[in-house]
Protein backbone atom coordinates (compact mmCIF):
# COMPACT_ATOMS: atom_id res chain seq x y z
CA UNK A 1 0.00 0.00 0.00
CA UNK A 2 1.44 3.45 -0.82
CA UNK A 3 0.24 6.70 0.97
CA UNK A 4 -0.07 10.05 0.13
CA UNK A 5 1.95 13.07 1.63
CA UNK A 6 -0.44 14.09 4.24
CA UNK A 7 -3.29 12.44 5.88
CA UNK A 8 -4.04 9.04 5.57
CA UNK A 9 -6.54 7.48 7.07
CA UNK A 10 -7.51 2.89 6.78
CA UNK A 11 -10.66 1.78 8.07
CA UNK A 12 -11.18 -1.86 8.83
CA UNK A 13 -14.39 -3.09 9.25
CA UNK A 14 -14.54 -6.82 10.79
CA UNK A 15 -18.00 -9.02 10.28
CA UNK A 16 -18.45 -12.39 12.11
CA UNK A 17 -22.26 -13.27 12.38
CA UNK A 18 -25.27 -11.34 10.76
CA UNK A 19 -25.53 -8.00 12.45
CA UNK A 20 -22.34 -7.88 14.72
CA UNK A 21 -18.93 -6.02 13.56
CA UNK A 22 -15.74 -4.09 14.65
CA UNK A 23 -14.91 -1.41 12.73
CA UNK A 24 -10.68 -0.06 13.42
CA UNK A 25 -9.73 3.08 12.49
CA UNK A 26 -5.78 4.36 11.74
CA UNK A 27 -4.95 7.89 10.62
CA UNK A 28 -1.94 9.10 10.72
CA UNK A 29 -0.29 12.07 8.71
CA UNK A 30 2.54 11.39 6.24
CA UNK A 31 5.58 13.93 5.08
CA UNK A 32 7.96 14.02 2.57
CA UNK A 33 10.91 14.99 4.76
CA UNK A 34 13.58 14.26 2.17
CA UNK A 35 14.72 17.37 -0.28
CA UNK A 36 15.47 16.97 -4.10
CA UNK A 37 18.76 14.89 -4.39
CA UNK A 38 20.29 18.37 -6.27
CA UNK A 39 23.21 17.60 -8.40
CA UNK A 40 25.41 20.14 -11.06
CA UNK A 41 26.50 17.37 -13.73
CA UNK A 42 27.94 20.46 -15.75
CA UNK A 43 30.50 21.50 -15.97
CA UNK A 44 32.18 19.03 -13.94
CA UNK A 45 33.31 20.61 -10.59
CA UNK A 46 36.78 21.82 -10.98
CA UNK A 47 37.21 22.25 -14.68
CA UNK A 48 39.07 24.04 -16.71
CA UNK A 49 36.82 24.88 -20.01
CA UNK A 50 37.70 26.03 -23.17
CA UNK A 51 34.45 27.45 -24.71
CA UNK A 52 33.26 30.93 -23.35
CA UNK A 53 29.91 29.93 -23.25
CA UNK A 54 29.52 26.12 -21.76
CA UNK A 55 26.53 23.89 -21.34
CA UNK A 56 25.57 24.01 -17.86
CA UNK A 57 23.08 20.83 -16.65
CA UNK A 58 21.70 19.55 -13.45
CA UNK A 59 19.95 16.85 -11.85
CA UNK A 60 17.25 17.24 -9.10
CA UNK A 61 14.91 13.99 -8.49
CA UNK A 62 13.08 14.21 -5.10
CA UNK A 63 14.14 10.10 -4.47
CA UNK A 64 12.64 8.41 -1.34
CA UNK A 65 14.28 8.24 1.88
CA UNK A 66 13.72 4.78 1.87
CA UNK A 67 11.00 2.44 0.00
CA UNK A 68 8.29 2.99 0.26
CA UNK A 69 8.53 6.38 1.41
CA UNK A 70 6.64 9.39 0.51
CA UNK A 71 7.65 11.97 -1.80
CA UNK A 72 5.87 15.14 -3.03
CA UNK A 73 8.04 15.91 -6.57
CA UNK A 74 10.34 18.23 -6.89
CA UNK A 75 8.98 22.08 -7.02
CA UNK A 76 10.50 23.06 -10.15
CA UNK A 77 9.25 26.80 -9.85
CA UNK A 78 11.59 26.90 -7.02
CA UNK A 79 14.78 26.47 -8.80
CA UNK A 80 17.81 29.15 -8.92
CA UNK A 81 20.73 28.52 -10.60
CA UNK A 82 23.64 31.63 -10.10
CA UNK A 83 26.73 31.92 -12.11
CA UNK A 84 29.09 34.06 -10.30
CA UNK A 85 25.68 35.40 -7.82
CA UNK A 86 23.75 36.33 -10.95
CA UNK A 87 20.62 34.22 -11.37
CA UNK A 88 20.87 32.26 -14.57
CA UNK A 89 17.76 30.39 -14.30
CA UNK A 90 15.86 31.30 -17.56
CA UNK A 91 18.85 30.41 -19.46
CA UNK A 92 17.98 27.01 -18.47
CA UNK A 93 15.02 24.87 -20.13
CA UNK A 94 13.57 23.29 -17.22
CA UNK A 95 11.86 19.44 -16.64
CA UNK A 96 10.33 17.67 -14.07
CA UNK A 97 14.08 16.10 -12.78
CA UNK A 98 16.87 18.25 -14.21
CA UNK A 99 17.45 21.41 -16.04
CA UNK A 100 20.01 22.18 -19.11
CA UNK A 101 21.50 25.33 -21.07
CA UNK A 102 23.96 27.02 -22.32
CA UNK A 103 25.57 30.47 -19.94
CA UNK A 104 23.83 33.00 -21.40
CA UNK A 105 27.17 35.53 -21.39
CA UNK A 106 30.44 34.46 -22.68
CA UNK A 107 32.92 33.74 -19.24
CA UNK A 108 35.60 35.93 -18.87
CA UNK A 109 38.93 34.35 -18.48
CA UNK A 110 39.56 33.05 -14.73
CA UNK A 111 37.57 31.32 -11.78
CA UNK A 112 33.36 30.91 -11.65
CA UNK A 113 31.39 29.12 -9.31
CA UNK A 114 27.88 27.68 -10.47
CA UNK A 115 25.04 27.37 -7.42
CA UNK A 116 21.59 25.99 -7.65
CA UNK A 117 19.19 25.47 -4.91
CA UNK A 118 15.41 23.94 -4.96
CA UNK A 119 12.92 22.39 -2.90
CA UNK A 120 10.55 19.80 -3.43
CA UNK A 121 6.43 20.15 -3.21
CA UNK A 122 6.62 19.86 0.51
CA UNK A 123 8.95 22.74 0.81
CA UNK A 124 11.93 20.09 1.73
CA UNK A 125 15.39 22.12 0.94
CA UNK A 126 18.75 20.39 1.07
CA UNK A 127 20.23 21.02 4.90
CA UNK A 128 23.71 21.72 3.86
CA UNK A 129 24.83 24.60 1.50
CA UNK A 130 23.57 24.66 -1.88
CA UNK A 131 25.42 22.26 -4.41
CA UNK A 132 27.96 24.00 -6.13
CA UNK A 133 30.40 24.09 -9.25
CA UNK A 134 33.35 26.12 -9.52
CA UNK A 135 35.21 26.44 -12.75
CA UNK A 136 38.31 27.75 -14.88
CA UNK A 137 37.85 29.66 -18.07
CA UNK A 138 41.25 29.57 -19.52
CA UNK A 139 42.50 31.52 -22.65
CA UNK A 140 42.10 29.58 -26.09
Amino acid sequence: MSLNSGDNALEVEIHSRKGSFLTISFCAPVEDVTPPALEITQPIDGSSLSEAQPNLALTYPDLPAAPGSVVSGTATETLVVTLDGVDVTSALTVRDEDAAGLVPEPLSEGAHQLEAEISDEAGTRPRSVPSSSSMQRRRV
